[in-house]
């Protein structure tokens, strides 16, 4: 375990404090979506987030350890179901998924040096603010605020990454889904900084549209980033707010 930290400190550190790590992480996304890949670019995410929340150094460096250590319950998974889409399983398969965060609560809870931060964000971090999320359909503040952190960056990487059973979506559908659901099974207090900063990382980048147009994020409307000001050429703006029949289908990182 003290490797794990101190990879933490040396390697995910550095990078979750450059301001380009959003569009690292989806340059990360080209390499096999597996529980390492998958667990170090939560970590990044998860510690990009601690900072646009204000967290100081060693709490950052925290949630970065929980967010790489976080899956660590996969390592006792069915082979079968890696990489499975989660909506497909029944039965006994979806019993065994949702294992995964009670055998990492089991397996950090060994760990005398990890914080109990890090060991709850293993378990509750598919718990939702509504009470709709597993194991233990925990609510609100029952939800340790590392794992509803992690449960942000985790949404964002699974979206924004291309798995078994899944198609990979621009960040702007992760983006969208914050948006959609931050006052229901998600943390606003989370969400709200995300949705703030994000924004900035994405200004300038080339896009693509679902009518085949491409253009550049020029500006954002109101303070949330899903539905951008697209900047096709000089003569032609395109606020997505207002044409819904509009949507985001390819992004390049600037």
């Amino acid at each position: 375990m003290q490797k794990t930290e101190d990879m933490v400190q040396t390697r995910i550190a550095p990078m979750a404090a450059n301001s380009g790590a959003i569009d690292y992480l989806y340059e990360l996304n080209h390499l096999a979506s597996d529980i390492y890949n998958h667990s170090l670019r939560v970590s990044i995410l998860a510690g990009v987030i601690a900072k646009w929340m204000h967290f100081d150094r060693e709490k950052r460096k925290d949630i970065m350890l929980a967010g790489f250590l976080h899956d660590i319950g996969k390592t006792k998974f069915p082979q079968r179901l890696l990489d499975k889409n989660i909506n497909t399983l029944k039965g006994e398969d979806y019993e065994a998924y949702i294992q995964h965060t009670v055998d990492g609560h089991h397996i950090l809870n060994t760990e005398p040096s990890l914080s109990e931060g890090v060991k709850l964000a293993a378990m509750q971090h598919h718990e939702r603010m509504d009470g709709t999320g597993f194991p233990f359909n925990c609510m609100g503040a029952d939800i340790h605020e590392y794992a509803r952190i992690i449960a942000i960056a985790d949404i964002y990487d699974n979206i924004t990454t291309e798995r078994e059973g899944y198609v990979k979506q621009t960040p702007f559908t992760a983006i969208a889904y914050l948006t959609e659901n931050m006052f229901t099974s998600l943390d606003p207090t989370v969400c709200v900084p995300v949705l703030t900063h994000i924004k900035d990382a994405f200004l300038g980048s080339r896009v693509t549209l679902n009518n085949g147009e491409k253009g550049t994020i020029a500006a954002y409307p109101n303070d949330f980033a899903a539905h951008p000001v697209v900047s096709i050429s000089p003569d032609e703006i395109l606020n997505l707010n207002e044409h819904p029949e509009l949507t985001i289908t390819e992004y390049n990182p600037k």
